[in-house]
């Protein structure tokens, strides 16, 4: 490429660049974003806590030759907060008071303020609206409710253990049911994610569902503060430590046993002791699937595809099976109805010290180790890979 060329290319990205700023980020509302302590500090005499600070443990992703020991560290008290005259965006963590937008999560310094109604350009931080969209989202008015909506809704790891997982709290608030519950509306149109509120609903609340980035006022709302610290948007993903994500194990064990308890998985028709877990249909992340799933095929393992089974059907084949090899992804949610000693093998582009899913194998025992990918040299994290299908399957005859 010729250096008139080059800078030709410069100055059109450019142009792109500020077509992008002006058309989209300035017709947004600018606000001053507080985190979840000053939310606490403003709802001070409207909040309870529910769960005390608790300690718990952190587990590093363990490898074929490397295992490490967990290593202990705080989880922060979860609370109940009840706020008036607010808002609550679909698709979001963002509670807007007073004009202020305050940030219902956690935020360190290796991780963003994420969300997909904000929107961080130079520390300058702006909202979505819904004139962004083909349709427009008219704002509604709920007179009492509680707010169950985050980012990131339509995935299913943090709809299980971000949304899902202040039911617990719910349970032990003394909250009258004539407070709806206002939910993103993947919780309506994701078939699985139906069956699990239906599952833990059990007050039968009215539930009213939130598009994204649909504005709801409500006079008095309850919110509750995270169970489980999940970091999101990690900005430089080689200094990430696994006690960047924190567990409550007794909300893990709430969950499990709440959907154990109601979906029956003995006489399933669609067992299988050693599974497969295809990412066929995933455009991200793109690894050498279709040449492991034959390879796994001729030693007996069944490929499913999650996303197109019923919550029941999952529940089945994860609880019953004793060995299961995977790349990294949300369908390894499905990991806390394993029975202990269920061997896991986690396929991924390198190694990195995110205990997602590590943490949760470690509490409820099961024996998981990641296999790394021949081509470590990207940093990204959801780079394509491959996996040396030799060296995997040596490992899983052994």
């Amino acid at each position: 490429m010729t250096f008139r060329a080059l800078v030709g290319k410069i100055l059109y990205l450019k142009n792109i660049y500020h077509y992008i700023y002006y058309t989209i980020y300035k017709r947004h509302e600018t606000v001053s974003v507080f985190s979840i302590s000053e939310l606490l500090q403003l709802c001070n005499n409207e909040s309870k806590i529910i769960m005390e600070s608790t300690e718990t443990e952190c587990y590093s992703p363990n490898t074929l030759d490397k295992k490490y020991n967990p290593i202990k560290c705080e989880l922060p008290a979860v609370y109940s907060l009840k706020i008036n005259d607010c808002k609550i965006i679909g698709g979001s963590n963002i509670i807007l008071i007073n004009g202020a937008a305050y940030y219902n999560h956690i935020v360190d310094y290796n991780v963003n303020y994420t969300d997909y109604a904000l929107h961080d350009y130079k520390k300058e931080y702006n909202l979505g609206k819904n004139r962004l969209y083909k349709t427009s989202i008219p704002e509604i008015f709920v007179q009492k409710a509680i707010s169950l909506c985050i980012n990131y809704n339509d995935n299913y790891y943090h709809y299980i253990f971000e949304c899902i997982s202040k039911f617990q709290v719910l349970t032990k608030c003394k909250i009258a049911k004539e407070y709806a519950i206002l939910i993103d509306s993947s919780a309506r149109d994701i078939r699985q994610f139906a069956d699990i509120i239906q599952i833990f609903n059990i007050d039968n609340r009215r539930i009213i569902y939130v598009e994204k980035l649909q504005r709801v006022k409500v006079n008095e709302l309850y919110v509750f503060t995270p169970l489980n610290y999940i970091p999101a948007n990690i900005r430089n993903t080689q200094i990430i430590k696994c006690s960047d994500t924190r567990f409550n194990f007794t909300n893990i064990k709430y969950i499990r046993d709440k959907i154990l308890d109601i979906i029956e998985t003995k006489d399933s028709d669609i067992q299988a002791k050693k599974i497969y877990i295809s990412r066929k249909n995933c455009k991200r992340r793109i690894y050498n699937d279709e040449e492991i799933d034959s390879k796994l095929i001729l030693i007996g393992f069944k490929s499913i595809k999650p996303e197109t089974l019923s919550l029941r059907e999952q529940v089945a084949l994860f609880s019953n099976a004793d060995v299961i090899v995977a790349a990294s992804g949300a369908a390894l949610t499905n990991i806390i109805f394993c029975k202990p000693k269920c061997k896991i093998f986690v396929l991924a582009n390198q190694y990195l010290d995110l205990s997602i899913f590590s943490s949760i194998a470690g509490y409820l025992n099961l024996d998981m180790k990641y296999i790394l990918a021949d081509n470590t040299s990207s940093k990204e994290l959801h780079s394509d890979f491959h996996i040396n299908v030799q060296s995997l399957m040596e490992n899983l005859n052994y």
